[in-house]
């Protein structure tokens, strides 16, 4: 894995243009939790030491990981959610159902990263048509959004995705935010592979 990560990180330096070139001490975060993924530690404790660093390397309000259900390949159990709202600090199973959030499902079966793009008559940040509001309010966020969706896949299996969002400063994501992304999406859904 560690060969893995050096790999992914300088294809992430190797698709920044210019200044933004900069080594940044948070993707090295990011990827040394991802290590913890495949040591077979604790999931849930790893996955939201993942979701807390990747907030921090792609300079997102909020990052949410989830995982299809075994026994239900269309809802996604969200297991790490940065930062915590009011659902997670008391326990409770956040559900992501694939049904109510079209996006979502067009990001797992399609295998790419989706974005919201526009904002619609009332300011509405929208995903392929979709309101990003639905996806906020099952997190537990009041306010919506600029959204990445970005689907776990390894090989022709499917894992989960990870969510990255920006309901409180509402900036626009720029090309980096979604490389950066991509290349910790590919990193953990290699060390879900192995331990999932």
């Amino acid at each position: 894995l560690p060969i893995i990560a050096s790999f992914v990180y300088q294809k992430v330096l190797d698709a920044s243009p210019g200044p933004e070139r900069d080594v940044t001490p948070d993707l090295f975060s990011t990827l040394a939790a991802i290590q913890r993924i495949q040591a077979g530690r604790d999931l849930g404790t790893s996955l939201r030491l993942v979701s807390s660093a990747t907030a921090q390397a792609v300079n997102a309000d909020m990052v949410a990981i989830g995982l299809l259900a075994p026994d239900d390949g269309r809802t996604l159990r969200v297991l790490a959610l940065h930062p915590p709202t009011g659902a997670m600090l008391t326990k409770q199973e956040i559900t992501l159902p694939g049904a109510a959030h079209p996006a979502l499902m067009m990001a797992l079966d399609s295998g790419s990263l989706q974005r919201a793009y526009a904002f619609g008559d009332e300011g509405e940040c929208v995903v392929d048509g979709e309101s990003a509001s639905g996806i906020y309010a099952h997190l537990g966020f009041e306010r919506s959004g600029p959204l990445l969706i970005q689907p776990l896949v390894e090989g022709n299996s499917t894992l989960g995705v990870i969510l990255a969002g920006n309901p409180i400063s509402q900036k626009a994501w720029r090309p980096r935010n979604e490389q950066v992304l991509r290349a910790i999406g590919a990193a953990v859904s290699s060390s879900l592979a192995v331990t999932y």
